[in-house]
């Protein structure tokens, strides 16, 4: 099992987007996807169309029930694959006091592994995890639902996929966090830089930029439908992001661009 953590070191560079259209990319290709959004606003599950409660907010509201009725999720289906878009949270600034609450309980904490085992347990190929930002493996969130999504599959294999926007200074900051990470959790996929500017001086600039990271580093221009809509679908697909999805299944390569 291929898990990606996609991750950031700012909010607005478009990780949530980016994880919902790589989640229908690759169930275009035929997959079976989980995705698993972690985000405190829930936008890449809403997107694709997932308009109910996380699971921690239903835990607290109404209880330990919750975990059997797999309220929190949604399943899109593909003429050739499908998703299923796991909800964590959705409500904001309350991620983090919902959280604890939840895990700091034994009742609740055992309903919400028990959750994501049921989740886990049907048939997927990959997950795609949309984490908060700034968030590394020693967030809370992260470590929890990594530990059941361990136990479910042992051969799991997490990649770690990074978001950042082309400014000089966002991608200072992410190479610093990229180091954080790779140091606690080596498993570098690649880069994403997105949402540069459709010019052609700016996508020279970005191309330039890209050079400067390793792996698969993916420059995306911005694509103004694509965070002016409440609903994607995979015909909204970039094709950098398909071009970008096959390399789920490879290696890591020490360096390719997709432009």
């Amino acid at each position: 099992m291929i898990r990606i953590q996609v991750l950031s070191s700012k909010g607005g560079v478009g990780k949530s987007v980016l994880s919902a259209l790589l989640s229908l990319a690759s169930a275009r290709r035929g997959k079976k996807v989980i995705l698993l959004d972690a985000d405190p606003l829930g936008w890449s599950s809403y997107v694709l169309g997932h308009r109910g409660p996380g699971l921690i907010p239903s835990l607290l509201k109404e209880g330990r029930v919750v975990a059997d009725t797999l309220s929190f999720s949604k399943p899109i289906n593909d003429s050739r694959g499908s998703v299923l878009a796991v909800k964590l949270f959705g409500e904001g600034v309350r991620y983090e006091e919902d959280l604890k609450s939840v895990l700091f309980s034994e009742e609740l904490s055992k309903a919400f592994k028990r959750a994501l085992s049921l989740v886990y347990r049907g048939t997927a190929d990959v997950i795609i995890a949309d984490s908060p930002t700034m968030a590394d493996f020693n967030s809370l969130v992260i470590k929890e639902e990594l530990s059941v999504a361990s136990e479910i599959f042992p051969d799991l294999v997490t990649r770690n996929l990074y978001v950042t926007d082309p400014t000089t200074l966002s991608a200072m900051n992410l190479r610093t966090f990229m180091d954080h990470v790779e140091k606690m959790r080596k498993g570098l996929m690649g880069t994403v830089i997105n949402m540069v500017a459709p010019l052609p001086s700016a996508m020279e600039e970005a191309e330039s930029l890209a050079s400067t990271f390793q792996g698969v580093v993916a420059v995306i221009p911005f694509i103004e439908r694509l965070y002016n809509t409440e609903l994607v679908s995979p015909n909204d697909i970039p094709h950098q992001i398909t071009e970008l999805e096959e390399f789920i299944y490879r290696p890591t390569p020490s360096f390719a661009l997709i432009f």
